[in-house]
């Protein structure tokens, strides 16, 4: 094998393995268009190196025609894919110019496919001996073809596009490798053109060396492209580190969640699948294997509770804040667990996941906690209720009972005096007397007591509303949830203060809403609304309980009657009494019936004192 043989051939086999280099990287990664481009260009250098090997090498004109007439195939894929690359990868070149470049190579290629023996000689007269690199090689010498014009003139089109991407991107002061590979496929471009021209047009005798010019380019391009797969596999090992570390941190995370006893899940936003950790897939009592979606989420929970997951999970993938919701989960036994659950959508805009996460609490043994303490509440104020009956029962017949006495023995005595035929009217009027003096003694025993009863000792303390309310609804959190509830808190951003006995203040609030949850529990859940609202209105602080039940009597007064109520096991005490609590605070306890149906109850409270802090 001679030297001309050895240069050709190693030019087409690393033009090959360029190739097929590149076509591995497209396989793996279809959308690297830019290296696409260049295994085809690399492929079609290695087919031209070998068919020019062949002409230098061709023994008969006919044999060296037949060889360029395939030679201009190679050529016409090269070609096109020297303007994709340059689209693709430089993001430079006019579009138009660059289909005039294809368009006309295209053309070139039907004109050859036409031409005998080929687009470039219309007649091979002979082959003229050369020598190159030591070896004898042959220069053919004939009559230009009839579209040899044409084939020239896709070439200076080709000048033309490069140029124009060239400059593109010195304007644009892309002044890096990108800048100086266009300068060198400009250069390459130019010179294999005008080694064309001279050739083919018989200007000078020159064998073809276009496979020699191509290697510099080929090498050029295969250098920048290799610069980014060196980047993308620091990258990828990159990556293959961070995988490792996120599954790390995962896995730690779900070490705390489990310790906390706390479950992690998430929704994804496109297609509604569960991503859950296998403690959350426990509390939702789903099957661990299979796909969950979040309809499977929402079958899970309680249905009395499944409209308001519902509602969150919206709510939470729109707005993108924090939401948290108290939910029930039916378990196969019968029993009921709860669970707490706050999340918020994801932002997705660095790649992460796209959709609702969150975590959820199983809070059960608080939530029985919580129905313990206030069944014990309940006991404990029923058995007060029952001494303090007691001790009061006690205290008003002994004193009373002298009273009474008295009145009995006057009384008895009246009427046997009277059954005398000549009563003594003195001593009757006498009897009389005592009889009235001790029914006014009795009368001052019982206003005494009342007075005893009245004077329970207010602590008052400032106070921000907002605290007052919140305090009350978390107390109230259980019953509300219960009876299916829903309370709208609307509190002004100000700091707005009352002066008043927090625990009586709250009792009644307490009362208030209670006789509101009970005035709606004929009505279907979506439909149980409470506003709890303050605000301050000409210098006085004005509470507002607002519900949608039934309703109020005509007039709305008549309800702070002692011993009235609509219940019936009520006694018709607890409006008297939470309006005689708002009165002793210098305030005043209004009711009224509400245009759109239900009642509404008024706290309104003097404003604090100057002194006070206001």
């Amino acid at each position: 094998m001679g030297a001309v043989d050895a240069i050709w051939v190693s030019i087409a086999a690393a033009c090959a393995t360029l190739a097929a280099i590149h076509a591995h990287v497209v396989l793996n990664r279809p959308s690297a268009t830019a290296h696409l481009a260049f295994a085809v260009l690399s492929a079609s250098v290695a087919v031209i190196g070998l068919l020019e090997l062949d002409m230098l090498l061709a023994e008969s004109p006919a044999e060296f025609g037949r060889r360029l007439w395939w030679y201009q195939w190679p050529v016409w894929t090269g070609v096109v894919a020297l303007v994709f690359f340059v689209w693709r990868h430089l993001r430079a070149g006019r579009r138009w110019l660059g289909w005039t470049v294809i368009v006309l190579r295209t053309l070139t290629v039907v004109a050859n496919a036409l031409s005998d023996p080929n687009v470039n000689y219309r007649e091979i007269t002979e082959l003229v001996p050369a020598t190159m690199f030591g070896d004898s090689v042959v220069v053919a010498v004939g009559r230009p073809g009839l579209w040899l014009p044409l084939a020239h003139l896709s070439l200076l089109a080709l000048i033309a596009f490069v140029a124009d991407a060239t400059l593109t991107l010195w304007r644009e002061r892309r002044r890096d490798s990108s800048l100086l590979l266009a300068a060198c496929l400009l250069m390459f471009v130019v010179t294999a053109t005008g080694v064309v021209v001279v050739s083919f047009w018989g200007l000078v005798r020159i064998p073809p060396l276009v496979t020699l010019l191509f290697v510099p380019i080929v090498l050029a391009m295969g250098a920048e492209l290799s610069r980014e797969l060196v980047r993308a596999a620091a990258v990828s090992a990159e990556l293959v580190i961070k995988d490792g570390e996120l599954r790390e941190s995962r896995r730690r995370l779900e070490l705390a969640a489990d310790a906390a006893n706390a479950g992690l899940w998430g929704i994804e936003r496109a297609t509604g699948s569960l991503w859950a950790t296998p403690r959350a897939i426990h509390m939702l009592g789903l099957e661990p294997s299979g796909p969950h979606r979040i309809e499977d989420v929402l079958q899970a929970v309680h249905q009395d509770d499944r409209d308001r997951m519902r509602a969150a999970l919206g709510e939470a993938n729109q707005d993108g804040t924090l939401h948290t919701l108290e939910y029930r989960v039916p378990g196969p036994d019968g029993s009921v667990r709860w669970f707490v659950y706050s999340g918020s959508a994801s932002d997705s805009r660095a790649g992460g996941f796209d959709g609702i996460t969150g975590v959820s609490l199983d809070i059960t043994q608080r939530r029985k906690s919580e129905a313990d303490a206030l069944l014990y509440r309940s006991e404990m104020e029923r058995l007060s209720r029952l001494a303090t009956l007691n001790e009061l029962s006690g205290a008003l017949a002994h004193e009373i009972n002298q009273p009474l006495a008295t009145i009995m023995s006057n009384a008895e005595a009246a009427q046997g005096m009277l059954e005398r035929s000549r009563p003594d009217l003195d001593e009757l009027r006498a009897m009389l007397h005592d009889i009235v003096i001790a029914d006014e003694r009795a009368g001052a025993v019982i206003q005494r007591m009342r007075a005893l009863l009245g004077r329970r000792g207010l602590d008052p303390m400032v106070i921000e509303c907002a605290a007052l309310l919140r305090g009350v609804l978390s107390f109230m959190r259980t019953e509300l949830i219960s009876r299916s509830v829903q309370v709208h808190l609307d509190v002004p951003d100000s700091a707005l203060k009352v002066e008043v006995d927090r625990v009586a203040m709250e009792q009644v609030l307490i009362n208030l809403l209670s006789n509101a949850c009970e005035a709606m529990a004929d009505l279907e859940p979506e439909e149980r609304r409470i506003v709890l609202s303050a605000c301050e209105e000409q210098g006085r602080v004005r509470i507002r309980v607002e519900d949608h039940g039934r309703g109020l009597p005509v007039p709305p007064e008549q309800v702070f009657q002692s011993f009235y109520t609509t219940k019936r096991e009520g006694l018709g005490l607890g409006l008297a009494i939470s309006r005689s609590i708002v009165q002793s605070h210098g305030g005043r306890l209004i009711a009224r019936n509400r245009d759109g149906g239900g009642a509404g109850f008024i706290i309104d409270l003097p404003s604090m004192r100057p002194e006070s802090g206001r």
